[in-house]
């Protein structure tokens, strides 16, 4: 399975992306296109990591370029053990607000539009 990164919602309250798949240097250059969309939006990414299979160095580097370039501290949501392994061996997880459990925003969150992405907001 190849990896993705799509943004759901790139309105000025919510920058919702979500990340599936592999994420390994496959997906660096689909990340350097949506940088200046997550730029403009200028508001805290949310990042759904829920769907991803596989993450090494390379992808978790263009993820968190394309994460932290708001100008925010980015929300990782929901990420499998290998990227929260290599959050935290790279220093990364500084970086990041890492959210492991999406229901704290789905209940708070979907009714302010802070719900994470693709549970049932």
């Amino acid at each position: 399975m190849f990896g993705s990164i799509e943004i759901l919602d790139a309105s000025t309250q919510r920058l919702q992306i979500v990340l599936s798949g592999e994420l390994d240097c496959m997906i660096t250059s689909r990340a350097r296109e949506l940088i200046g969309p997550v730029r403009e939006a200028a508001t805290v990414a949310y990042l759904d990591a829920s769907a991803v299979t596989f993450v090494d160095a390379s992808g978790l580097s263009a993820v968190t370029a394309l994460a932290t370039s708001s100008g925010r501290k980015p929300v990782l949501i929901q990420p499998p053990a290998n990227m929260r392994f290599l959050l935290q061996i790279t220093g990364l997880n500084e970086v990041y607000t890492v959210d492991p459990e999406p229901q704290a925003h789905d209940a708070a969150g979907c009714a302010e539009g802070h719900g994470a992405a693709g549970h049932g907001c």
